[in-house]
């Protein structure tokens, strides 16, 4: 029963990240379009109508936490959306929302 607890309680902490991490509407907006393809920080700022080193803050919040993955392509680093979860949980939230899905 203990052990049961505890693997719940580290299940609550990794949703509560993940969900913490999703909250903000840019970064929302940012893991939405990378679900669907990879993207460096320069095509995010310009799509986003916001400044490059905004950008560049919260996709490096969002690899931190392990939600995305960058990728070296020559001179430019891509992110992409690396945990499938955070994938489903979108899909869902889009639907929910009727938002088009990633």
């Amino acid at each position: 029963m203990i052990n049961s607890a505890i693997r719940n309680k580290n299940n609550y902490a990794q949703m509560a990240k993940i969900l913490r991490a999703m909250a903000h509407p840019l970064r929302l907006q940012m893991l939405l379009g990378l679900c669907r393809h990879e993207c460096n920080v320069n095509k995010v700022w310009r799509q986003l109508h916001i400044s490059q080193p905004l950008a560049s803050q919260h996709l490096k919040k969002m690899r931190a936490l392990g939600l995305l993955t960058a990728i070296r392509r020559g001179k430019q680093i891509c992110y992409q959306v690396q945990d499938p979860r955070v994938i489903k949980m979108l899909q869902s939230v889009c639907s929910l929302f009727g938002v088009a899905r990633p």
